[in-house]
């Protein structure tokens, strides 16, 4: 059997002077032809500022929505009777509304106290409003 002969590594040299001369076909060939070079970095710019400028819009279209909305609750806050940064509001301006949220309340309160879960209290108020309509 022949035996193969173990190639020794290169010189530290000989392994710079190769990334040298890649190095060198590389600077060779972009400056022989820069057009595809300049057209992926321009490409990628232009995808990167589409990118931004939509990201930009989407978040200052929902920031001005988000203001919108809480100017909306401040303002009915108020006609409530309410403080505008407040998270509740203490009772409905219209007396007979707020008498229907009372009697509401109470049964909430009562049903909860009793045990019944909160979907058949919900059941409890749609049979409510089917028997007594809009005197509930």
């Amino acid at each position: 059997m022949a035996q193969k002969k173990r190639q020794q590594p290169d010189s530290a040299a000989e392994t710079l002077d190769a990334i040298e001369g890649f190095g060198d076909r590389i600077v060779h060939a972009v400056t022989e032809n820069p057009t595809p070079i300049l057209a992926t970095a321009v490409g990628i710019l232009v995808v990167a500022a589409v990118f931004g400028l939509t990201r930009d819009f989407s978040d200052s279209g929902a920031s001005e929505s988000a203001a919108a909305l809480a100017r909306v609750q401040a303002q009915y806050r108020t006609a409530m009777g309410g403080n505008p940064g407040s998270l509740e509001v203490p009772e409905p301006a219209n007396p007979e509304t707020a008498e229907r949220l009372r009697v509401v309340v109470r049964i909430e309160e009562y049903g909860r106290l009793l045990g019944i879960g909160d979907g058949e209290i919900r059941n409890f108020h749609v049979h409510l409003l089917d028997m007594f309509g809009p005197y509930f």
